[in-house]
């Protein structure tokens, strides 16, 4: 029993990292279709620019909006909003990446074993039987390539990261 414990570790470990990338594009979802788009704020901490802000929209259709308050705004409120809105877009970009590297090595793992699977079953029919075990290569291999093909739509759909 020993020996089957760290791939059962291993296993709820992926299946963790799955609903923590799930999570995050889901919210990034939530908030680049909330009303409006997505948001990044700036205020100012000076006493002389306390009415200075400046808000940036994300738009999912690729509209930017920058937005400026009411006050005077100074240089150094501007490299700060620009930062923020920096990390913001590198916070998303890791995300989706994150999404569509784990998607790949699920859909890959998967593929990996059925086809494994299906070579050992068709040599079997093909003991067997020629006829059959042609006919079980065949068809085997039309799911696996249709589970590549598809495969990576459907997780990429689940994460939340295809409409």
């Amino acid at each position: 029993m020993p020996e089957l414990v760290a791939p059962i570790r291993a296993w709820f470990s992926r299946l963790r990292r799955w609903v923590e990338i799930r999570d995050k594009c889901l919210a990034y979802q939530r908030e680049l279709f909330r009303e409006g788009g997505a948001r990044v704020d700036t205020s100012s901490s000076s006493p002389e620019f306390l009415h200075a802000g400046v808000q940036t929209v994300i738009q999912p259709d690729g509209d930017i909006l920058v937005r400026l308050g009411d006050g005077p705004i100074d240089g150094a409120l501007l490299d700060r909003h620009l930062q923020n809105v920096r990390q913001w877009f590198q916070s998303l970009q890791e995300s989706v990446t994150d999404a569509v590297s784990l998607a790949r090595g699920t859909i890959g793992i998967v593929a990996a074993v059925l086809l494994a699977a299906s070579v050992r079953l068709s040599f079997e029919a093909f003991v067997r039987d020629v006829r059959t075990g042609l006919m079980f290569s065949i068809i085997s291999t039309a799911i696996w390539l249709l589970l590549v093909a598809v495969g990576r739509r459907f997780v990429m759909r689940k994460l939340g990261l295809l409409t």
